[in-house]
């Protein structure tokens, strides 16, 4: 497990022939399943790591996390990418918690339904498949997460590497 996977981790290898990888390993581990709520970048942190951090003494201890916590992580990395901007759970709170910083599933369902809006709204289709995909990856309950790859091939052929971050097609539009 990387357990620490967000935007500042991906780097794309490649345009040609679109290849991204995973840097950073500092909060890597080979075990499979783990405890520790202490490793990973707030925002992009899955529900089941969350649920060990805001345990309290006296209340039922959530169960240990696996790797599908890295793929909840990419998909919401790869959403941030395609957007210009980190995730900020606090946008899409339903109360007035404009410190949130990290998924609740009030601001998780707030979130999902943006997806699904915006996949309709775009006019490139694949962009369209790309926000479909991100619910499908994302899911709030780690048992319904796509563990396959999603496929990211057109999405990355849109972003080139500029002073050390990723940059969208989309976002540069916008910048110029």
């Amino acid at each position: 497990m990387h357990r620490d996977i967000n935007p500042n981790n991906l780097a794309v290898t490649s345009l040609h022939n679109p290849t991204g990888i995973i840097i950073d390993l500092d909060s890597a581990t080979t075990s499979p399943i783990s405890t520790n709520h202490t490793r990973g970048t707030l925002p992009y942190l899955a529900p089941e790591i969350m649920a060990l951090k805001l345990w309290k003494q006296g209340m039922k201890r959530p169960p240990p996390y696996g790797r599908i916590i890295d793929t909840w992580a990419l998909g919401l990395s790869m959403y941030a990418l395609h957007c210009g901007q980190p995730i900020r759970w606090a946008h899409f709170a339903a109360t007035d918690t404009s410190t949130t910083t990290y998924v609740s599933s009030d601001a998780y369902e707030s979130f999902r339904a943006k997806l699904l809006q915006d996949s309709l709204a775009e006019q490139d289709s694949d962009t369209q498949d790309f926000l479909l995909s991100v619910p499908e990856i994302t899911m709030y309950e780690a048992e319904g997460r796509v563990l396959t790859p999603v496929d990211t091939s057109a999405f990355l052929s849109r972003t080139k590497h500029s002073r050390g971050t990723l940059v969208t097609k989309r976002k540069r539009a916008r910048e110029e």
